[in-house]
């Protein structure tokens, strides 16, 4: 049976690159399936997927700018910022009803971008985070944002969570809860297939840096100072196309977005890969079969839960920030590597629902 083309409208988050990068084998798998797909967003995340899909379709489409503390006052900062979020991504939607009338779209994929929806079509809301966490000490927040999130997730006609249901699950208390009835587990998302080969080199560091400023920064600054005088190679990917600020040594090799092939080679030759706990940066070393040195973002509660799980569970090595400054380069090698499965293909499940 012959399967009907449609025109699909892809949306997400510029929080970090790490929504963009998490999307490219959905619009991989799209795309070989003969669907039209159209990319809204701004910013880094937009500019990765339009170096990945150089012939499709790109529309800019801003969302709301957040700005993080330097500090661990990172959730009373951010609460302050939510409400002109929330309207920002509300406001929208009238240009998102122009768009759904003059491109025909049939459906609508926003990676947890509330709002970015449409009655005239169907619509799918991927989040990792269905639970929000807001700290130990602020249950109560975490209880109210917990259940405006599922108010958002209640108005898509389906939301795919990138995870194992099973106990290979990599989120946690994240998305493992009582679901709503319109959720649905599709294992993980990553650009990224298992690694076939190694080619381990001895005192290379590969260090993968995302996420917003002006933390991001900080910890480039700290591992270029604790690694500048070193005998390591040094790989540094800055997840950014911002102006380099540092001047770089001799044994640092610096990239601001890399090709995704290069970043496969350096991913199975670095004895030691250092990056952020963010989700999507622990699907793809799921999926590549490497563990890493997990340094989660000062304040982001998401992260620093992230980061103590997977020393937990799957004993990889974590550091705070402020710890990173007085460790000792050797104390960070990490040439572990490990192999999980979700156990779910997320081609069946869009499958199904297109």
């Amino acid at each position: 049976m012959t399967k009907t083309k449609k025109n699909i409208l892809i949306g997400g988050l510029d929080w970090g690159l790490g929504h963009a990068s998490r999307m490219i084998p959905i619009i991989n798998y799209l795309i070989s399936e003969g669907h039209n797909v159209i990319i809204a967003g701004n910013g880094s995340s937009l500019k990765l997927l339009q170096e990945n899909f150089s012939f499709i379709k790109f529309i800019e489409f801003s969302g709301p700018k957040i700005t993080y503390a330097s500090n661990k006052n990172q959730v009373i900062y951010l609460m302050f910022q939510a409400p002109r979020a929330m309207f920002k991504f509300w406001m929208q939607k009238n240009r998102l009803r122009k768009i759904v009338k003059q491109l025909g779209i049939d459906l609508i994929i926003s990676d947890n971008r509330p709002y970015f929806r449409n009655k005239k079509c169907k619509n799918i809301y991927i989040t990792h985070q269905i639970f929000p966490l807001a700290g130990s000490s602020k249950k109560i927040l975490s209880k109210i944002a917990t259940k405006l999130h599922l108010r958002v997730m209640r108005k898509y006609q389906y939301c795919l969570i990138p995870d194992a249901e099973n106990e290979n699950n990599l989120s946690g208390l994240l998305s493992h809860g009582k679901l709503p009835k319109n959720t649905k587990y599709i294992g993980w998302l990553s650009r990224f297939d298992k690694l076939e080969s190694l080619d381990i080199q001895e005192n290379t560091v590969l260090i993968v840096l995302s996420g917003p400023e002006p933390q991001r920064s900080i910890l480039e600054n700290i591992l270029h100072e604790k690694y500048r005088n070193s005998s390591k190679k040094v790989f540094l990917v800055r997840g950014t196309h911002s102006k380099q600020k540092n001047t770089f040594p001799e044994n640092f090799k610096v990239y601001d977005i890399i090709e995704n092939q290069l970043l496969i080679d350096l991913f199975s030759q670095a004895e030691t890969i250092i990056c952020r706990s963010g989700y999507s940066s622990l699907m793809d070393l799921a999926s590549l079969g490497r563990k890493a040195v997990l340094i989660p973002t000062i304040g982001q509660v998401e992260q620093e839960y992230l980061a103590e799980y997977f020393n937990l569970k799957f004993n990889f090595k974590t550091f705070t920030q402020e710890k990173l400054i007085n460790i000792n380069v050797d104390e960070l090698i990490c040439k572990d590597c490990w192999s999980i499965c979700s156990c779910i293909d997320f081609t069946r499940v869009l499958d199904e629902i297109i």
